[in-house]
């Protein structure tokens, strides 16, 4: 599952790792497994080889899913709350989460759930929204990140 050994007349053997295999990808960072292989001599001794796999820190993908958003849009003293889904994929086993969070800043606040359900909430009441001039837009962007620290911004 994880690779192909291979041992030569003279004892000297391989371990060639599968790296494609989801078995491997799926090791995250700090994870191992070990794999043994047995080894018998042209007198019957038999060893045992030992090979440890390593995991890695695969990066999430972060995105917004089909029939999903990851923009929205919220109008002073008309439309208070814009909302969405992020998706959140992970070969690493148990990664694919977000971290909860909620941001607070002069127009309002912003939250995601570990699912990505995410809403920004216009603080309708805050100076700087009531500052605003007729048609004037303010871009916002918040980052969101994943389990394993890969980030996005929404």
């Amino acid at each position: 599952a994880y690779g192909s050994f291979t041992v030569d007349k003279d004892g000297n053997w391989t371990f060639t790792l599968n790296n494609s295999a989801n078995a491997v990808q799926s090791l995250k960072a700090g994870e191992a497994v070990n794999q043994t292989f047995q080894v018998e001599s042209l007198d019957g001794t038999t060893s045992t080889v030992t090979i440890t796999i390593n995991g890695t820190n695969d990066g999430a993908v972060i995105g917004a899913g089909a029939g999903d958003k990851n923009t929205g849009s919220v109008t002073e003293d008309v439309t208070l709350t814009s909302s969405g889904k992020l998706t959140v994929t992970d070969v690493d086993n148990g990664q694919a989460e977000l971290k909860p969070a909620t941001v607070t800043n002069a127009y309002g606040s912003f939250t995601v759930d570990k699912d990505g359900n995410w809403t920004f909430t216009l603080d309708n009441s805050a100076a700087a929204v009531q500052g605003l001039a007729a048609g004037q837009t303010v871009p916002l962007q918040f980052q969101v990140e994943s389990l394993d620290g890969t980030t996005s911004t929404v």
